[in-house]
């Protein structure tokens, strides 16, 4: 019996990645753009196979080269040594090249040694995903809230009092705007 070939199935991309190590090595990719490919990073310790245990999950990390933060997608987990990621069309935006890690997370911690760079190739006919670029993340933890009473916080029926004074469906001059916002930052004052 002969074996079919089929020309669009992801094509699997294996490499080696020592897990415990003082430099970790990049993978360096170039793909076509349209294509899927399986990145499927082998962890070893010493140069024997990890076994990563049942309760293990992996992650895809990836992002446009220095731009933003990381998109994240769940990955599988084969054999308990080997992480298997899926980078496609679906992932592309657009960007020359993408950092993408391949993240091992245990109980006891997590490893981002399965790490490295995607160049994009260009090929005809290949449209880029609609994904935008990931937005630098706020730290909202950091951020002081001086005035917790002040929008966006207000209070429903306070903007419907706002609103009823401006009926909907006019063409307002910038003049009349302005007004609509002033009503509305001061009904955002905390209330005596």
């Amino acid at each position: 019996m002969m074996a079919l070939y089929n020309p669009t199935h992801p094509i699997t991309i294996p490499w080696n990645v020592e897990t415990v190590t003082e430099k970790p090595l990049a993978k360096r990719l170039a793909i076509l753009q349209g294509s899927t490919v399986v990145l499927s990073p082998r962890l070893l310790h010493a140069g024997k196979p990890v076994f990563l245990p049942d309760d293990a999950e992996a992650t895809l990390y990836w992002r446009p080269t220095g731009k933003g933060d990381f998109w994240k997608d769940k990955a599988r987990i084969k054999n308990r040594s080997t992480l298997l990621a899926t980078f496609g069309p679906d992932k592309d935006n657009g960007a020359r090249s993408y950092e993408f890690f391949i993240a091992a997370k245990t109980a006891d911690g997590i490893n981002y040694n399965a790490f490295g760079n995607i160049a994009m190739l260009p090929s005809p006919g290949a449209v880029p995903s609609e994904i935008p670029f990931p937005p630098k993340s706020i730290d909202f933890d950091g951020l002081e809230v001086l005035n917790p009473d002040a929008a966006p916080w207000l209070e429903k029926s306070r903007i419907a009092a706002i609103a009823e004074q401006y009926p909907q469906g006019q063409g307002w001059t910038l003049n009349q705007l302005n007004k609509i916002v002033a009503a509305m930052l001061a009904a955002a004052q905390p209330q005596e």
